[in-house]
């Protein structure tokens, strides 16, 4: 397997291979058998922990959760060598990067909303690791661990704080693929958008690009100002440009408030959304020293390490050490991980 296959391959103990190699610890023609044999670990072995692709988050969202995680081994690790951590480049190179983790480690934890299928992949092949994943929706298989976050309850937190402040104008829901949220989220964020009432009472669209979410603006804009249809919309200079517009507009009213996950499209939206008037949530990440901008509803962040803490810890604390494995998903309480500020443009109260 190549070496460009991956961004990152480090290990935070020393003595083993150095940043950019794809061996994971264990002698040459070791893939059938446990690599704890070769010594190292913590109590549950080598462990890997495979992190989102890169190319699904915006940079500075890489850079802090990378950063949640060396927080969480760093509380949960006390002895042995720390984890492996890789980070595949992109989604594509994913399952052969979890399968690399999995075939080499025995115990292995993926994070993000593409990993989960990828590792059942890879388990086909190596039954006897241990698996564990956050955010873990939906798992069922056995000896299976996993932390999850009830991400339709934060997305309709968002959802409710935007509507509150777009009133009866129309709400965007930017989900360009966030390394870390599965569809929940902007489920979630439509559900509290709507609270209750029917989507043409309670206006909101999805798009899955920045593109797509200023041809949007501009379509719904244009309609508004009552512009002949040969004239095109305004569009900023700065405002990424979009060939063709694939959500329809019927009569939406204008656009009022953009919610944003924290992936690579949005980073790219943010400032020109900003810069245009539009209001915002937003991601803490994206939004850097501008959480005081005047067209900031609110800003928010999801704790992944609090959540990750506990899911190490159910592996390395002796959990795995009966050889009866671990199995069953531990939903976290939201308020736990999810820390929301309120901006100039939030509503009063």
């Amino acid at each position: 397997m190549a070496a460009a296959l991956l961004v990152a391959l480090a290990l935070v103990a020393g003595g083993c291979a150095a940043a950019g190699d794809p061996q994971l610890p264990g002698a040459p023609g070791q893939d059938d058998g446990a690599a704890a044999n070769a010594g190292g670990g913590t109590s549950a072995g080598v462990l890997t922990i495979v992190l989102p692709p890169a190319e699904l988050s915006a940079p500075v969202e890489r850079v802090r959760v990378r950063m949640l995680v060396d927080r969480a081994v760093e509380a949960s690790i006390v002895r042995g060598d720390r984890p492996v951590l890789i980070e595949p480049a992109t989604a594509d190179a994913l399952g052969d990067a979890v399968e690399l983790a999995v075939r080499r480690s025995d115990t292995v934890c993926v994070m993000g909303r593409e990993a989960q299928s990828a590792l059942v992949e890879a388990l086909a092949l190596y039954p006897s690791r241990t698996a564990c994943l956050i955010p873990a929706h939906g798992v069922r298989s056995a000896g299976w661990v996993g932390v999850d976050i009830d991400l339709d309850e934060v997305g309709r937190t968002l959802g409710a704080a935007a509507r509150s402040v777009a009133r009866d104008g129309t709400v965007v829901v930017l989900d360009g693929k966030d390394g870390m949220l599965d569809r929940r989220w902007a489920a979630g964020v439509r559900a509290g958008v709507v609270d209750g009432g029917g989507v043409d009472s309670r206006p909101v669209v999805t798009v899955s690009s920045a593109g797509e979410l200023f041809g949007l603006i501009d379509a719904l804009a244009a309609e508004a100002s009552d512009l002949p249809p040969d004239l095109p919309p305004d569009r900023s200079s700065d405002a990424p440009s979009d060939d063709r517009l694939d959500v329809p507009t019927g009569a939406l009213p204008p656009v009022q408030v953009v919610v944003l996950d924290a992936s690579a499209a949005s980073a790219e939206a943010v400032d020109v959304l900003l810069g245009r008037g539009l209001q915002v949530i937003a991601p803490r990440s994206l939004l850097a020293e501008r959480t005081d901008h005047p067209g900031v509803v609110m800003n928010w962040r999801l704790r992944w390490d609090v959540a990750l803490t506990v899911l190490l810890r159910l592996i390395v604390e002796g959990r795995t050490s009966s050889g009866e494995g671990v199995a069953g998903v531990t939903l976290l309480p939201t308020a736990d991980v999810l820390t929301l500020e309120p901006g100039p443009a939030a509503a009063p109260g």
